[in-house]
């Protein structure tokens, strides 16, 4: 018996699924926990593993990677196949889809009209999947409510994890030399909610601590981040862009507070990040990061720039309350580990072939 892997994101695409292909790769390594893989990317790769063969493909967008280039490459020993959020509609193997998260339903001003189009394929598609697995509980409620009739066996969850050198970046030393520094890592667009995030640290101490913002602005064009920096004197504001993974470790180290008060989120890694590497976390109160940060975070209103205000001033003032978070986040991150995310995605594989025979 051998499995398949969708990787066309192991070196493209959006952060988040970057991250899950490259960290689910290293735990199915780590664990080696499956008797055989394939590998159907676009990326230049050797083999990772003995038990792992890479088949180099032609890129293209993942509902037609899926539908076609995976099935034109498969080898006729593969029994099911892990995909990356587009179903193919035809498939020899069983296949296991992976939905990151729904936003685009949830909120559609978030997105731009073609990736409103495009995201809609995944849903379209989503009812012919063997097997169903999403990144939280949270995703999975949403996705048995989009789908009533679907049994709820079939539907399970493959957590993200954090990679081992967020672990070490405790004493890493920092990235920039500069002032103190709040710092929010993710993409630049109006779902992150960065224009109440400047507007608030404004609010708490002009002048003495610094936002610093790693992440390519991607999506809708955020207008209200573009104003609130144009209204805001006092606080200073550094956008970094994107950052290399190998800087983001002491990134975080370096930080007084990782901020992440998304309006809608399927999961939410950088809260994770930071706390393996030691910073304590302001979070948004929304299901997703409840359910991924627990009690481990603060916790506040993404909507009220004075609830985010209030968060921050706890948090730069209260060294009680920080070294509290800095203990319990990296009690909450050990849960975490790729290899537990490796063993979930071989159960869903072992499930969606169950299901097909």
């Amino acid at each position: 018996m051998r499995f398949g892997l969708d990787a066309r994101w192991l070196d493209r695409g959006p952060p988040s699924g970057q991250r899950f292909i490259n960290g689910l790769v290293s735990g199915l390594k780590a664990c080696n926990c499956s008797p055989g893989l394939e590998l159907f990317t676009c990326a230049r790769v050797s083999r990772l593993a003995p038990s792992m063969r890479v088949h180099r493909l032609p890129f293209a967008p993942g509902i037609f990677f899926n539908a076609l280039s995976i099935q034109a490459a498969m080898p006729r020993d593969v029994t099911a196949v892990l995909y990356q959020s587009f179903t193919p509609p035809w498939s020899r193997a069983a296949r296991a889809v992976l939905v990151h998260d729904l936003i685009y339903l949830t909120r559609p001003d978030f997105f731009t009209s073609a990736e409103r189009a495009y995201f809609d394929w995944i849903v379209r598609l989503l009812p012919r999947a063997e097997a169903i697995a999403t990144v939280s509980a949270h995703v999975r409620e949403q996705v048995l409510e989009l789908f009533p009739r679907r049994d709820p066996a079939t539907v399970s969850v493959i957590p993200n994890g954090v990679d081992e050198r967020f672990f070490t970046g405790r004493a890493s030393p920092p990235v920039i030399e500069r002032r103190p520094y709040v710092l929010a890592v993710g993409r630049i667009n109006p779902r992150k909610n960065l224009a109440r995030l400047v507007r608030a640290l404004d609010l708490v101490q002009p002048g003495g601590v610094d936002l610093v913002l790693a992440g390519p602005a991607e999506g809708p064009r955020d207008t209200e981040l573009e104003r609130a920096l144009a209204d805001v004197k006092a606080t200073r504001v550094v956008r970094l862009g994107h950052v290399a993974d190998e800087v983001l470790p002491g990134l975080y180290a370096g930080a007084e507070i990782a901020c992440y008060v998304s309006l809608d989120e399927g999961f939410g890694v950088p809260p994770l990040e930071a706390m393996a590497s030691g910073t304590p976390v302001l979070g948004s109160d929304i299901p997703a990061i409840r359910e991924v940060v627990a009690d481990a975070a603060l916790l506040v209103d993404p909507t009220s720039i004075e609830a985010i205000a209030n968060g921050l001033t706890t948090l730069l003032a209260d060294q009680t309350r920080r070294d509290h978070y800095v203990d319990a986040g990296r009690r909450r991150v050990e849960r975490f580990r790729w290899t537990r995310t490796a063993d979930a995605a071989i159960s869903v594989l072992r499930a969606a072939t169950d299901i097909r025979t």
